[in-house]
């Protein structure tokens, strides 16, 4: 692929790429960086604790 037109393919290829990386490739790495951290969802349930046992 000699010539001025290199670049073609990857106009192609970019939106298919912005796709996987936003949707598959980021919150993937998200999983694993929150995998190794003392990280817990909505305060670790403490919340939902409380609503259901509050009175009234």
């Amino acid at each position: 692929m000699t010539g001025r037109r290199w670049y073609a393919p990857w106009l192609f290829l970019a939106p298919a790429l912005a796709v996987a990386v936003t949707f598959f490739i980021v919150p993937f790495g998200n999983t694993v960086v929150l995998s190794f951290t003392d990280a817990s969802t909505l305060g670790g349930g403490h919340g939902a604790r409380e609503l259901r046992t509050a009175p009234g």
